[in-house]
């Protein structure tokens, strides 16, 4: 939506409208779209891992409201995350990964490579794709993917397919020895202690 300067009118696309309009628009929009995501969430919940909400029920920017959901999921053997049949298994995890000369990270920092292998048990076809994850460290920080080396473009996975082993690099502070693989394959952050 667009605003006038003073706040006080807002453009419909045809004419200026009272700006507290827009507002009892948006209000009415954001109860969908959250009532959308919790319909969503419950029904994901029923079919797979138990849903945890976590965080507060907070105001944007925009005034919407916003949450943080992590799935609580059992899946083994461990480290792995379950997403509804849908799994991720960690293979293995280097915190100090050295790649060949061309590709060097940014002074005070280092590689984390973790290798993941993915298996889909659930009834439709999943996507797996190395930019559904981030890496937390130990000061909490996520770390987008970055590519060290050899990168690889995400896949489709029809039921009782499997993918991997596939390894996807991490840049993080020089240092790093621990921290948590967050996945989120669908609309939760479902999180892999790494030691």
């Amino acid at each position: 939506m667009q605003f006038s300067p003073d706040g006080h009118w807002w453009w419909n696309g045809r004419e200026w409208r009272p700006a507290a309009e827009a507002h009892r628009r948006r209000s009415h929009v954001g109860w969908l779209i959250g009532l959308s995501v919790v319909v969503a969430l419950v029904g994901i919940g029923l079919c797979g891992p138990v849903v945890l909400l976590a965080g507060s029920h907070a105001s944007s920017p925009t005034g919407y409201a916003t949450s943080v959901t992590r799935a609580v999921s059992n899946c083994s053997p461990q480290p792995c995350a379950d997403a509804g049949g849908f799994k991720v298994h960690v293979d293995s995890v280097e915190w100090n990964y050295v790649p060949p000369a061309l590709f060097q990270p940014e002074p005070g920092n280092q590689f984390a490579r973790i290798t993941v292998r993915f298996q889909n048990s659930a009834p439709t076809e999943k996507h797996a794709d190395p930019f559904q994850f981030v890496l937390k460290d130990q000061q909490g920080v996520k770390h987008a993917a970055a590519v060290a080396d050899d990168g690889w473009s995400g896949v489709n996975l029809s039921p009782g397919g499997r993918f991997g082993p596939r390894s996807i690099d991490f840049q993080v502070t020089k240092g790093t020895e621990a921290g948590t693989l967050v996945w989120t394959p669908d609309f939760q952050d479902h999180e892999i202690p790494l030691s």
